[in-house]
């Protein structure tokens, strides 16, 4: 495609050719995004380059090394988006592109770069393709594509906090993006876990992640946002979600385990959080529930922080002897009669806590209703504590997460 006909395109209305207008039947053979003008050795002939122009001056010496380079390697052109990190195109720099004849455009503020590759996909993707008169050999590899590299950066940035939010040019860089920077959110983790019966290598693992990131990644979920990262050791998911947010993920990992036999998946997620700055403590926050899932008396899929709560408060004791001598008043001396006499009281506690419902209990247990009676009676005189008070309640709960986290 012609370099002049792909202006006329939707997404370009509006855009400003600065210099280079003698070269704009240049033939188009691929679209590239690139914030910072500084990886050149990888351009192709024919590509059209788009930047939002971050780090360039008015330096006559730059853009000329700048744009020598890229005619030299026969870009079809150069558009730069002003607005953001620049006001307008550095003179220096029009001057340069007239010399080497490079077509050389300003963007408007307004439009952005998802919008720009979403259109050119969608516009690209039905014309039709005539091999031998090469009409139309714009490769594209996709909008999400040409966009990712720089949308992973963006939540590296947030997930790592390596970047103050406060800053402008934090939001000119997700603005442009099309990352929403209006909503709150939090972060979820998850984590394969391949079968250990079958051989696996770091290949293995590293091909399965992918291909369950790309499913992910085109599964509806309900939420007005929602950005997926592939990073160390789990997949990470920036999602808005101001109210429940558990369901739509049991939901997809129980279909994708019932798919893929060969593995597991468990998930973590933070707490929801207004400013972007705190995005990284909501990751943090995921990780922990991802962790302590392990210890919590009934297993699920997916664990929230507020799910582990407690437990990531009595794991952050810094004296483990206190740990232990709170158990010493609590479970302790029930593990120790189980283990003397072959019974089944921290088990007996752990079901009826459960819901402190009786009959259920005794079912839970399959053991008779008499029974059960006379085990919560032998925990109440071992324990010295009453079953019906909220507060020797909560000690013996508090005290059987002590002893999970004890026994890690």
């Amino acid at each position: 495609m012609r370099l002049d006909n792909l202006l006329k395109l939707d997404p370009f209305e509006g855009v400003e050719v600065v210099a280079g207008t003698e070269r704009l039947d240049n033939e188009v053979s691929w679209v590239n995004l690139m914030e910072i003008l500084d990886d050149l050795h990888q351009l192709q002939p024919g590509e059209f380059l788009i930047s939002t122009g971050f780090g360039l001056w008015d330096d006559p010496s730059a853009a000329e090394a700048i744009v020598s380079e890229l005619a030299r390697r026969g870009i079809a052109g150069l558009a730069l988006q002003t607005g953001y990190y620049i006001e307008e195109i550095p003179p220096s720099f029009v001057a340069a592109a007239k010399r080497h004849a490079l077509p050389l455009m300003s963007l408007p503020k307004r439009l952005s770069f998802s919008r720009i590759t979403k259109t050119l996909f969608d516009i690209l993707g039905l014309a039709p393709r005539n091999p031998e008169e090469r009409t139309l050999a714009l490769r594209i590899r996709s909008s999400e594509g040409l966009t990712r590299p720089l949308m992973d950066n963006l939540l590296d940035d947030l997930l790592d906090r390596s970047v103050d939010t406060s800053y402008r040019n934090f939001y000119i860089r997700a603005e442009s993006l099309g990352f929403r920077t209006d909503l709150s959110y939090r972060v979820g983790v998850l984590r394969l876990i391949p079968d250990p019966e079958r051989p696996w290598n770091s290949e293995d693992l590293e091909r399965l992640e992918g291909e369950l990131l790309e499913t992910l990644r085109g599964r509806p979920f309900p939420f007005a946002a929602m950005y997926w990262r592939r990073r160390p050791r789990h997949l990470t998911v920036l999602f808005h979600a101001p109210g429940e947010e558990k369901g739509p993920f049991l939901e997809a990992l129980s279909h994708l385990c019932r798919v893929h036999r060969e593995f597991d998946l468990l998930m973590g997620i933070g707490e929801s959080k207004e400013d972007l700055d705190c995005i990284a403590e909501s990751y943090e926050e995921a990780q922990v529930a991802l962790d302590l899932s392990r210890h919590r008396e009934f297993r699920s899929p997916v664990t929230s922080f507020r799910d582990v709560a407690v437990l990531h408060l009595l794991g952050g004791a810094n004296d483990r002897g206190e740990l232990q001598r709170f158990c010493s008043g609590t479970i302790r001396p029930l593990a120790e009669y189980d283990r003397a006499n072959r019974s089944q009281l921290v088990l007996t506690l752990r079901t009826y806590l459960r819901d402190r419902n009786k009959n259920r209990t005794a079912q839970v247990l399959f053991i008779h209703r008499q029974t059960l009676a006379y085990r919560l009676r032998k925990i109440r005189e071992i324990t010295h504590r009453d079953l019906e008070d909220p507060d020797d309640l909560l000690a013996l709960q508090l005290g059987l997460l002590a002893d999970s986290l004890l026994s890690r």
